[in-house]
């Protein structure tokens, strides 16, 4: 075999050996990376499921907290009713004399914080006392907390919506309780009057994040009052606007929804809870986008951990094929074979 028959023989039989370790390399290496990748993708999404139910918790843990605070500090104003309802059989009705029923009104108003007012309704719904004199004798018939109460709700308590103050712009919440006869028969409505003002700022020593959202409502859904993200906005109802989950009617039970508050809205992590005092709902809605914001920057740094794992095995797969085929290339031909070939002839 002539030496350069030898030397491309010996070329291609490097060329082969050199394919083969490649190919093994390559899917070496690839399959480093889709092993990485499976790593990586299935710890974001042990992390993903880690933070939705951090933000679940959160939620719910808040509401559990706002429905007994509420319960707690709306229960004073309840106690005051049933203080009044008690003193009503005593006194004679609302028709009794109006020195000790002014006494026992002032009584029940004591430590009530952010009441605005006690009046007593007679059996026709017009003011028969009230410790804001000057509305003594006006009627309130036509209001709903006076027709839900003459409809029969003995020792229940009634909560109405917010009514405008003619002065100012601010709200008062309506409380009411039924007033009986020994025979338990209608004979007139107590009614408390509530600033919300106090149980707002209460409500908004909660962290509920820039976007949260703490709502009291009645059992049929309507706002009561919120505490939080701005009114108008595009991910909040209005302040009288009641969110999405609670636009159905009746909310009777316990719950917890992921969904916008507003149709084509952000979504929020909302759980509401009955507060036991009048039915009423308490909700916390938490911007999902918190949680999964702070789960998008470990998304991203492990992209970035992806790519740069990836640019690292390509690099070190180049160099090890390089050094493969610089060592192929080196290797020393087949000598031994060249030497037990017999010498041409010199005769």
């Amino acid at each position: 075999m002539s030496p350069t028959q030898d030397s491309e023989t010996r070329r291609e039989l490097i060329e082969i050996a050199f394919e083969g370790i490649r190919s093994m390399v390559n899917r070496l290496f690839i399959g480093l990376f889709v092993v990485l990748i499976v790593i990586v993708g299935a710890l974001l999404l042990l992390r993903f499921l880690e933070v939705d139910g951090d933000g679940r918790r959160s939620a719910e843990n808040l509401a559990d907290i706002l429905s007994e605070s509420v319960a707690i500090r709306l229960g004073a104003v309840d106690g005051a009713l049933t203080e009044i309802a008690v003193g009503n059989h005593r006194i004679g009705g609302p028709e009794g004399p109006k020195r000790e029923w002014g006494e026992l009104l002032r009584s029940a108003q004591l430590g009530v914080s952010g009441l605005s007012s006690l009046i007593v309704l007679g059996v026709d719904g017009v003011v028969m006392h009230s410790t804001l004199g000057l509305i003594d004798g006006t009627s309130w018939a036509d209001r709903p907390v006076f027709q839900e109460l003459a409809k029969g709700r003995p020792n229940q308590l009634f909560i109405d919506l917010p009514i405008s103050v003619v002065v100012g712009s601010s709200v008062l919440i309506p409380f009411g309780r039924a007033l009986t006869n020994p025979r338990g028969r209608f004979i007139g409505a107590a009614v408390a009057t509530l600033l919300p003002n106090q149980l707002q700022k209460f409500l908004a020593t909660f962290d509920l994040g820039e976007s949260g959202v703490a709502w009291v409502l009645l059992p049929t859904g309507e706002v009561l009052f919120r505490q939080g993200a701005s009114a108008g906005g595009d991910d909040a109802p209005s302040a009288s606007e009641p969110p999405v989950f609670a636009r159905d009617g009746a909310i009777t039970e316990d719950g917890f929804i992921k969904g916008a508050l507003t149709e084509g809205g952000s979504k929020y992590l909302t759980a509401y809870r009955k507060s036991g005092i009048g039915d009423l709902v308490v909700a916390v809605s938490l911007a999902d986008s918190g949680f999964v914001g702070r789960w998008r920057y470990e998304a991203l740094g492990g992209l970035i951990l992806i790519v740069l794992a990836g640019a690292f095995l390509f690099l070190a797969a180049r160099r090890i094929k390089a050094a493969v085929f610089d060592a192929l290339e080196s290797a020393p031909g087949d000598e031994t074979a060249d030497e037990e070939q017999p010498s041409p002839s010199t005769t």
